[in-house]
């Protein structure tokens, strides 16, 4: 019963993150930190300021048990140049690309020390010996034992699409392009033993 739940929350999340959108929506109150510059002055530099900023807009299903106010404390708090929430409840947030590095960067982290656990940890994947991903986590690699790896084995592609598309939600990349490759391989051989693209999950 534990992992039917654990799937069906990663079909939620996958399917939240494949919702992601930076296009222009209606908004209700923005929020806040108005852009200005290393004086205190509002606006004086709004064109420099654009050239090293990023806007990331997250679905709804992401802030389902957060209030707006919540929501906009939590940007101020984390020093986000802008935060809008917008009427279909997705929030769009302006951050420095130093920022969206710092969220990259500990996003790996979180994902290196999930893989980690998939190896080595209380619950570790018997079939599992090795697990990579590419730079930008759009193909992940699984070695695994043919000898104990099954097809069920293949249903942690779920695991590995979220965290490769949470990512490039976050390095920006348009939802349209927005996938995850697995392979799983043979450790021995190198042949590639099951695969799957998360692009073809809606069909």
């Amino acid at each position: 019963m534990k992992k039917i739940l654990c799937v069906a929350l990663i079909l939620c999340l996958m399917l939240a993150v494949t919702a992601c959108s930076a296009g222009d929506q209606p908004e209700t109150d923005t929020s806040v930190a108005q852009t200005t510059d290393e004086t205190g002055d509002e606006g004086t530099i709004e064109v420099d300021e654009n050239l090293l900023t990023v806007d990331i807009t997250l679905p709804a299903s992401y802030f389902q048990d957060t209030t707006e106010e919540d929501t906009i404390a939590g940007a101020k708090e984390k020093g986000f140049k802008n935060v809008t929430v917008h009427e279909d409840g997705s929030v769009t947030y302006t951050v420095t690309k130093a920022q969206r590095q710092d969220i990259l960067d500990g996003f790996k982290a979180d994902v290196d020390a999930g893989l980690d656990d998939m190896l080595n940890g209380e619950d570790a994947v018997v079939s599992f010996q090795e697990i990579s991903y590419n730079e930008n986590m759009t193909e992940f690699t699984v070695k695994v034992d043919p000898g104990s790896y099954s097809e069920w084995d293949a249903m942690y592609g779920l695991v590995f699409y979220v965290y490769g598309m949470y990512y490039q939600a976050f390095d920006g990349v348009a939802p349209a392009d927005n996938h995850v490759v697995v392979n799983f391989v043979d450790m021995n051989t190198g042949e590639v033993l099951n695969t799957g693209d998360s692009a073809d999950m809606g069909e």
